[in-house]
Protein backbone atom coordinates (compact mmCIF):
# COMPACT_ATOMS: atom_id res chain seq x y z
CA UNK A 1 0.00 0.00 0.00
CA UNK A 2 2.65 2.55 0.70
CA UNK A 3 4.67 1.84 -2.39
CA UNK A 4 1.90 2.38 -4.27
CA UNK A 5 0.49 5.88 -2.48
CA UNK A 6 4.65 6.74 -2.88
CA UNK A 7 3.73 6.46 -6.89
CA UNK A 8 0.22 7.86 -6.79
CA UNK A 9 1.89 11.46 -4.42
CA UNK A 10 4.70 11.50 -6.31
CA UNK A 11 3.78 15.24 -7.89
CA UNK A 12 2.86 16.66 -4.36
CA UNK A 13 4.86 18.78 -2.45
CA UNK A 14 7.70 16.91 -0.65
CA UNK A 15 6.68 17.55 3.14
CA UNK A 16 2.92 16.69 2.11
CA UNK A 17 4.46 13.57 0.31
CA UNK A 18 5.83 12.44 3.74
CA UNK A 19 3.38 13.53 6.16
CA UNK A 20 0.71 11.48 3.74
CA UNK A 21 3.39 7.97 3.95
CA UNK A 22 3.73 8.96 7.95
CA UNK A 23 -0.38 9.23 8.55
CA UNK A 24 -0.41 5.47 6.39
CA UNK A 25 2.16 3.54 8.44
CA UNK A 26 0.91 4.90 11.59
CA UNK A 27 -2.76 3.63 10.37
CA UNK A 28 -1.48 0.06 8.82
CA UNK A 29 0.73 0.20 12.57
CA UNK A 30 -2.37 0.60 14.30
CA UNK A 31 -4.39 -2.04 12.67
CA UNK A 32 -1.21 -4.38 13.21
CA UNK A 33 0.06 -4.59 10.00
CA UNK A 34 -3.76 -6.42 8.31
CA UNK A 35 -3.90 -6.80 5.54
CA UNK A 36 -5.82 -4.05 3.37
CA UNK A 37 -8.18 -6.62 2.18
CA UNK A 38 -8.88 -7.62 5.51
CA UNK A 39 -10.34 -4.34 6.63
CA UNK A 40 -13.47 -3.13 6.71
CA UNK A 41 -14.33 0.39 5.32
CA UNK A 42 -15.96 0.93 8.90
CA UNK A 43 -12.43 0.00 10.50
CA UNK A 44 -10.59 2.22 8.06
CA UNK A 45 -12.89 5.03 8.58
CA UNK A 46 -14.09 4.94 12.38
CA UNK A 47 -11.50 3.33 14.48
CA UNK A 48 -8.68 5.06 13.44
CA UNK A 49 -9.77 8.38 13.81
CA UNK A 50 -11.92 7.97 16.97
CA UNK A 51 -8.45 6.38 18.61
CA UNK A 52 -6.52 9.69 16.99
CA UNK A 53 -9.38 12.59 18.50
CA UNK A 54 -9.75 10.15 21.61
CA UNK A 55 -6.45 8.24 22.79
CA UNK A 56 -4.01 10.78 21.36
CA UNK A 57 -6.60 13.65 21.70
CA UNK A 58 -5.38 15.24 18.06
CA UNK A 59 -6.95 18.26 16.60
CA UNK A 60 -9.99 18.04 14.30
CA UNK A 61 -7.52 19.52 11.00
CA UNK A 62 -4.89 16.42 11.79
CA UNK A 63 -7.70 13.90 11.82
CA UNK A 64 -8.74 15.41 8.69
CA UNK A 65 -5.22 15.56 7.17
CA UNK A 66 -4.93 12.35 8.14
CA UNK A 67 -8.26 10.92 6.37
CA UNK A 68 -6.94 13.04 3.19
CA UNK A 69 -4.09 10.95 2.96
CA UNK A 70 -6.09 7.36 3.71
CA UNK A 71 -8.30 8.28 1.32
CA UNK A 72 -5.82 9.32 -1.55
CA UNK A 73 -4.16 5.78 -0.17
CA UNK A 74 -6.89 3.87 -1.03
CA UNK A 75 -7.78 5.82 -4.09
CA UNK A 76 -4.55 4.58 -5.58
CA UNK A 77 -4.42 0.96 -3.87
CA UNK A 78 -8.00 0.59 -5.73
CA UNK A 79 -6.73 1.97 -8.96
CA UNK A 80 -3.97 -0.43 -8.75
CA UNK A 81 -5.80 -3.53 -8.05
CA UNK A 82 -4.59 -4.11 -4.78
CA UNK A 83 -7.54 -3.53 -2.66
CA UNK A 84 -11.26 -4.38 -3.64
CA UNK A 85 -14.07 -1.77 -1.91
CA UNK A 86 -17.17 -1.11 -3.75
CA UNK A 87 -19.51 1.94 -2.73
CA UNK A 88 -16.88 3.09 -0.61
CA UNK A 89 -17.88 6.52 0.80
CA UNK A 90 -15.52 8.85 2.38
CA UNK A 91 -17.56 11.06 5.06
CA UNK A 92 -16.81 14.88 4.66
CA UNK A 93 -15.43 15.78 8.11
CA UNK A 94 -13.81 13.77 10.47
CA UNK A 95 -14.13 15.53 13.94
CA UNK A 96 -17.29 13.28 15.60
CA UNK A 97 -15.98 13.42 18.67
CA UNK A 98 -16.43 16.67 20.95
CA UNK A 99 -14.18 17.82 23.84
CA UNK A 100 -17.01 16.81 25.77
CA UNK A 101 -16.77 13.26 24.99
CA UNK A 102 -13.02 13.00 25.62
CA UNK A 103 -13.20 14.29 28.96
CA UNK A 104 -16.15 11.49 29.81
CA UNK A 105 -14.18 8.99 27.93
CA UNK A 106 -10.85 9.74 30.37
CA UNK A 107 -13.36 9.49 33.74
Amino acid sequence: MLNVLRTEIRHYSYRTEMTYLDWVHQFLAFHGYADPMTLTPAKMVKEYPDYLAVGREVAASTQNQTLNALEVAVGAARAAGAIQMENFGWPSRVCSVSSHDVKLAKG
